[in-house]
């Protein structure tokens, strides 16, 4: 058995020792989102644009993915290193929908939240 850290970690995560073996702990949300369709366009473009540059910068980011359905359904994916950092961000991302979306009614309601930490990944 060998505990010692893996020498080749991404910044961004953490490693459990499980006693066996090494684990990489991220934490996801997911917001699932409803909308006009005829608003995907926008509504893709404020994020990539608008949205996307800003959580880059926060800390313990990994990734954000947006996911469109065409019938007026969308849900982002937000992987950080931890719980705690993903909760830092929550009030960067919820002044942002509001002042892009919220706040022009782009967004019909206040979205279905899901996080958790990953337990699974490749």
């Amino acid at each position: 058995m060998k505990s010692t850290v893996p020498s080749v970690l991404p910044s961004f995560c953490l490693a459990l020792w499980t006693g066996e073996e090494w684990h990489l702990v991220m934490h996801a949300v997911i917001r699932h989102y409803h909308f006009d369709p005829k608003e995907s366009k926008e509504i893709a473009e404020k994020l990539t644009n608008g949205f996307m540059p800003i959580m880059k910068n926060a800390k313990g980011f990994v990734r954000y993915y947006w996911l469109d359905n065409g019938t007026g359904e969308g849900a982002s994916f937000s992987l950080f290193g931890s719980r705690e950092e993903a909760e830092a961000s929550v009030p960067l991302a919820a002044e942002w929908v509001h002042e892009n979306f919220t706040a022009s009614q782009i967004m019909k309601q206040k979205p279905e939240v899901i996080e958790g930490t990953v337990v699974a990944h490749d």
